[in-house]
């Protein structure tokens, strides 16, 4: 599948298990493709699997595989809708895995959506992954986390400063796989000040040239700051300030897996100047060829013969897609790299879970890893 030359986005994405020892319980894609009315489009999603013992990997993969494929087979003439029938699609898928297999009883994801369509943002999210915006000197956290902290937070029973302290801190409220369903919850903020109907209108968002989105995991969030993201976002190219931000998270301590999925909206020339540069193009040959008859039909043969371009114009602008991605064993090309993708294993919902899983996963009280208190 070929996209045009002019897609202005870059993307990116890391993961990494941490410092800890457990095992990577976390997913992601970043998928580019067309929609069946032909417009180019971009979806990352990130997923973080709920209980080690209860294999949250296993979860957080067929969320992720269910919510692109759910999203590619919807025609997203409404984009918000589409993300919260594909949320749903992956409860249903995650809890049948569930039933029908004794290890994986249990088992749940959060998930994180950003859906960009004709250079507009679309967001969905169920727990407590993450989705900035980084906007000229700004950082904004887009989606609520779903969490007993959070409500907590917003009833005015806690105070900001000190809430990550205490014991229900990752106990998540909303979450794929829940038995009685899952809210998609599509409220966008920019300003976090907006009522609900306020954030639910900020959808379609409009990107800007130089602006910035980031879906993580909370691996990330816990250790590294808001303006910390900002600043390293800002001073480094994108793969190498996701590779940074990993770092200085298992510096920290790195005691849950860390996935990040990072989107640049490229500078692209407007059509109007691009017209400009065609006509400036135009004059400049127009003149030079000019010159060259005037010399030549002038007898100036010798400046003809000694006149020799030492430079050449051109009127297309080569635009790099996305960066290599950071696993060896995937084939990205420059013109359609996408979709990449987080390592995978075959899943059967008949079959027992692998023994990589079975022997090595562990309940941590922190960070995520039940749904609810």
């Amino acid at each position: 599948m070929r996209f045009s030359k002019s897609f202005p986005i870059k993307a990116a994405a890391i993961t990494h298990a941490g410092i800890s020892g457990k095992i990577n319980e976390d997913r992601f894609r970043l998928h580019r493709f067309l929609t069946k009315n032909q417009e180019e489009a971009v979806l990352a999603v990130v997923a973080d699997g709920i209980g080690g013992h209860r294999a949250g990997e296993v979860a957080a993969e067929l969320a992720t595989e269910q919510i692109v494929r759910s999203i590619e087979e919807q025609n997203i003439e409404q984009p918000v809708y589409a993300l919260k029938q594909a949320i749903h699609m992956a409860n249903q898928i995650v809890l049948a895995g569930a039933q029908s297999n004794p290890q994986w009883a249990g088992m749940g994801s959060t998930c994180a959506c950003a859906l960009v369509l004709n250079n507009r943002l679309y967001t969905a999210s169920a727990g407590d992954s993450r989705i900035y915006l980084l906007r000229g000197k700004r950082i904004f956290q887009l989606n609520r986390d779903h969490t007993w902290i959070q409500e907590a937070i917003d009833l005015g029973a806690l105070p900001p400063a000190t809430a990550h302290l205490h014991p229900n801190a990752h106990v998540i409220r909303r979450y794929i796989g829940a038995p009685n369903g899952v809210q998609p919850d599509t409220r966008l903020f920019l300003e976090g000040t907006e009522n609900d109907q306020q954030a639910e209108a900020n959808q379609g968002l409009k990107l800007r040239p130089g602006d910035q989105i980031v879906v993580c995991s909370d691996g990330l969030t816990d250790l590294v700051a808001a303006h910390e993201i900002l600043y390293i976002l800002q001073n480094r190219p994108l793969m190498q300030a996701l590779e940074e931000l990993v770092n200085l998270a298992n510096q920290r301590g790195g005691h849950d897996n860390i996935t990040i999925v990072g989107l640049q909206i490229r500078n692209t020339p407007s059509p109007a100047l691009r017209w400009i540069v065609g006509v400036i193009f135009f004059l400049l040959a127009f003149g030079l060829i000019s010159f060259l008859t005037l010399s030549y039909f002038g007898g100036n043969e010798d400046l003809l013969r000694s006149f020799q371009p030492t430079s050449r114009v051109t009127a297309s602008i080569p635009i790099t897609i996305a960066e290599t991605p950071l696993f060896p064993t995937m084939d990205a090309s420059e013109e359609d790299p996408l979709p990449i993708e987080s390592p995978v294993f075959t899943l059967s919902p008949s079959s027992p879970l692998p023994p990589s899983l079975s022997s090595t996963a562990t309940f941590t009280p922190w960070p995520t890893n039940t749904p609810e208190p």
